[in-house]
């Protein structure tokens, strides 16, 4: 498994689980990070914002998760930058929902040598025009 699917891994168990800390943990905490998701107004730089906008969709009566189905990663010095293409889905109790997600960033890093993300961009990404 590469290093980004197991870090995109890691980040949806925490999603689907609504375990702020799990969650929290995939980022670097020695530097600042930036994560936006697909909502409006989703964009948290740092730690503190991550935890008060998570704590906020980790409440929601619905948990996220998503499944890789291509990704891509690019080592460029001591980071990876990395785009994926997934199956999201939303779980309400026994039903899931799938819809389509992406997800880029880069990972570096942390003082443990572990990778983890600096920037995370979630996004739903349109059918577009039939061909």
């Amino acid at each position: 498994m590469s290093t980004a699917t197991e870090a995109l891994l890691a980040l949806s168990e925490a999603f689907r689980a609504r375990d702020l800390e799990a969650a929290l943990a995939c980022f670097v905490e020695e530097a600042a990070f930036t994560y936006a998701g697909s909502e409006l107004g989703e964009v948290a730089c740092g730690k503190e914002e991550l935890r008060d906008l998570l704590g906020k969709v980790f409440s929601r009566e619905v948990s996220y998760s998503w499944t890789p189905r291509q990704v891509w990663e690019s080592s460029h010095g001591p980071h990876l930058l990395v785009l994926a293409e997934l199956t999201g889905c939303v779980h309400t109790g026994l039903d899931i929902e799938e819809f389509a997600y992406r997800i880029s960033g880069v990972l570096g890093h942390d003082k443990e040598d572990r990778w983890r993300w600096l920037l995370l961009h979630g996004a739903e990404p349109s059918p577009g025009p039939p061909p």
